[in-house]
């Protein structure tokens, strides 16, 4: 998985999720159940920092990144909503490597957790390129309209919902408002992820619970999944990026630790600070 791509599966934290390594077999789906009227795991003033490090063996280099996730309360279409704003930049030490400064945003329903409207503004050395989604869910349709800058227009795309479908961080913080109690060791599921342009699947796996030490914070009690987004067919898994995903085993459901193989090692992105939790951090073991 390159850097561009890992970013995004933190930001989704799959993402939001998890996967399996093979094709996707028939399964249950987020993208195929009504939304269900839910009770949020997080709450206005959430604050989320997370950094991003390279991984050769036992051995972790410096932290090269930072992602930054927050909550909100707005109003869109006279809806009251959730905002949530993730942001990921390189640290100044490694921009001559890789500069990156990416922005998605997100608004949900905040009594259904439907996603509104999703928009990602992404600067990556001198490549640029932004996005705009509407989802309109009387007439289950998204209007996607996006453009790179070496484009002389925004390109426009309308595809068809269904029920459950989301973005990417509608998903994550979707996924952390899904009772997990009945979880067992290998249940899978998916769900559709709505791009640009097209809608594509996210399988996941619920690997088991498992106590998790995270850089400076601690050690958690966490659910671990394994997550992967299907081939551009849509349809399988084979050419799929693949990450794993642990989020804390309490009522936040948030992610801790989150580790993508690479050709030469792994990516991996931890929590490194919090606040504003809805929920006390009962998962925390020391």
């Amino acid at each position: 998985m390159k850097i561009k791509a890992f970013i995004a599966a933190l930001l989704l934290c799959a993402i939001t999720g998890a996967a399996t390594g093979a094709s996707a077999q028939p399964a249950p789906t987020l993208g195929s159940t009504p939304w269900p009227q839910v009770t949020s795991a997080f709450a206005a003033g959430e604050k989320l920092t997370f950094f991003v490090s390279y991984k050769l063996g036992r051995a972790v280099q410096s932290d090269m990144m930072i992602v930054e996730m927050k909550v909100s309360n707005t109003v869109i279409n006279n809806i009251p909503a959730y905002r949530i704003t993730a942001n990921a930049q390189t640290l100044p030490a490694y921009k001559f490597f890789y500069d990156l400064n990416d922005t998605y945003e997100t608004w949900l329903d905040q009594s259904s957790l439907k996603p509104l409207r999703a928009t990602s503004r992404l600067q990556e050395a001198k490549y640029r390129y932004n996005s705009d989604k509407i989802f309109d869910w009387e007439n289950m349709k998204v209007h996607s309209t996006f453009r790179r800058a070496t484009w002389k227009e925004d390109r426009q795309k309308t595809m068809s919902l269904t029920p459950g479908a989301t973005d990417a961080l509608g998903f994550f913080y979707n996924l952390r408002s899904v009772d997990m109690e009945n979880f067992r060791p290998g249940d899978e599921r998916s769900f559709d992820f709505v791009l640009d342009d097209t809608i594509r699947k996210i399988s996941y796996r619920f690997v088991g619970r498992e106590n998790k030490a995270i850089t400076r914070l601690g050690t958690f009690k966490t659910l671990k999944f394994a997550c992967k987004l299907a081939s551009s067919d849509e349809q399988t898994f084979k050419d799929g990026s693949e990450f794993y995903l642990w989020i804390s085993d309490d009522r936040n459901r948030i992610p801790l630790y989150i580790e993508s193989p690479i050709k030469v090692g792994s990516i991996a992105g931890y929590l490194a600070k919090f606040e504003g939790l809805k929920y006390p951090l009962e998962s925390k073991i020391k």
